[in-house]
């Protein structure tokens, strides 16, 4: 039986901290393969700084290039309207019968997962991976991971990295600055967003 990490996101534009994300996962977990998948119709962001679906899709392979293991779906670029983490897991699940999956998200999504849509589905399907960079108790987040496994049976495993500042906002705002951004996405991505002339 495979392990699969799924991580998705916005991915506006995808950048070496959410790589190592999933890298680090895929390492500590000893999954398989990581599927990226970004988001088609981010709900919760502002449209006007959200770079087009197609644009963040091939962001993301361009990313993927370079990561033994990775590849990215289009399970949710492909969909018109809002799409859901449960939905997208039981598409995954249909596609991956006899996979193991393993979802992979951020500390501050830890807090929240209950208030997403059919939580109990998305436990029920995925082993939580969530990763710590820093900025959240430990003690806080094992206590809600041990609320959360009480409520939903739910299956989490926290692991802590070392402490990362970017964030895609930032990375937007140097693009719309003229600086240089090379440090901080893989170099074929900077190349894309420098030919598309994105974020400007």
């Amino acid at each position: 039986m495979s392990k699969l990490g799924f991580f998705g996101g916005t991915f506006n534009p995808i950048h070496k901290a959410h790589l190592c994300i999933a890298q680090e996962a895929q390492k500590r977990f000893d999954l398989d393969r990581i599927l990226l998948v970004p988001s088609g119709y981010s709900w919760m962001k502002d449209p006007r700084e959200i770079a087009s679906k197609e644009d963040r899709l091939r962001m993301a392979e361009l990313a993927a290039e370079g990561c033994e293991g990775f590849t990215v779906s289009t399970i949710e670029t492909d969909q018109d309207g809002p799409t859901y983490s449960y939905e997208t897991l039981q598409k995954l699940k249909a596609q991956y019968p006899e996979d193991d999956i393993y979802f992979i998200i951020g500390a501050d999504q830890l807090f929240i997962l209950e208030q997403w849509k059919k939580p109990e589905e998305i436990f029920r399907l995925a082993t939580i991976l969530v990763a710590d960079r820093g900025g959240f108790d430990p003690q806080e987040m094992e206590a809600k991971a041990a609320e959360l496994k009480e409520r939903f049976a739910a299956r989490i495993r926290i692991y802590h990295m070392e402490s990362s500042e970017l964030s895609s906002t930032e990375l937007r705002q140097k693009i719309r600055d003229g600086e240089d951004i090379s440090e901080y996405v893989p170099e074929k991505v900077a190349e894309y967003i420098e030919e598309k002339g994105l974020y400007r």
